[in-house]
């Protein structure tokens, strides 16, 4: 959740500084990718007011709402076989990656894998090369470099060749 300081911190929409005169909330970490239209809103506060006129009103609403109906990290299932992931080490979540559906990269919102399962995911090349077209196309950038989408790709390059041998 994000930390704001009353007086000092400032509401990325409009710029002005958050405090009692008008009412604002916070907003959890939505996305990784600095250029995402989402990002603005990602771990900040926001005036209630500018909220509420801002043309991405409804898609941070939706993310919102799938961002709060997670399940705690105790009950996270893996969508390859939907069994329960006991062993946290070997869950990977993939969170928010884009919030334009008309992203091949958009399917793999919120994906929830057991690295165990990597080979079995059905869609794994389609997640690999749309990940990939993503990074070369320039589209993803994260406070500090390709972060999540890279270590995504990564691990499940790594998590393939390991259930290989």
């Amino acid at each position: 959740m994000a930390i704001i300081f009353e007086n000092e911190s400032t509401c990325p929409l409009c710029g002005q500084v958050l405090n009692k005169e008008k009412p604002y909330f916070l907003l959890p970490p939505l996305i990784g990718n600095v250029k995402d239209p989402l990002f603005i809103f990602s771990d900040s506060g926001i005036h209630v007011e500018c909220f509420e006129r801002n043309s991405l009103k409804e898609r941070v609403l939706y993310h919102l709402d799938i961002y709060d109906k997670r399940p705690p990290v105790t009950d996270l299932r893996c969508d390859v076989d939907g069994a329960l992931i006991t062993d946290l080490r070997k869950a990977l979540l993939f969170g928010l990656l884009t919030s334009d559906p008309d992203e091949p990269l958009y399917e793999f919102n919120y994906t929830v894998l057991n690295t165990d399962n990597v080979s079995k995911w059905e869609k794994r090349e389609a997640f690999l090369k749309a990940g990939a077209d993503f990074l070369q196309q320039g589209k993803w950038e994260g406070l500090a470099g390709p972060g999540l989408l890279r270590y995504l790709i990564d691990e499940v390059n790594q998590a393939l060749a390991a259930n290989q041998q």
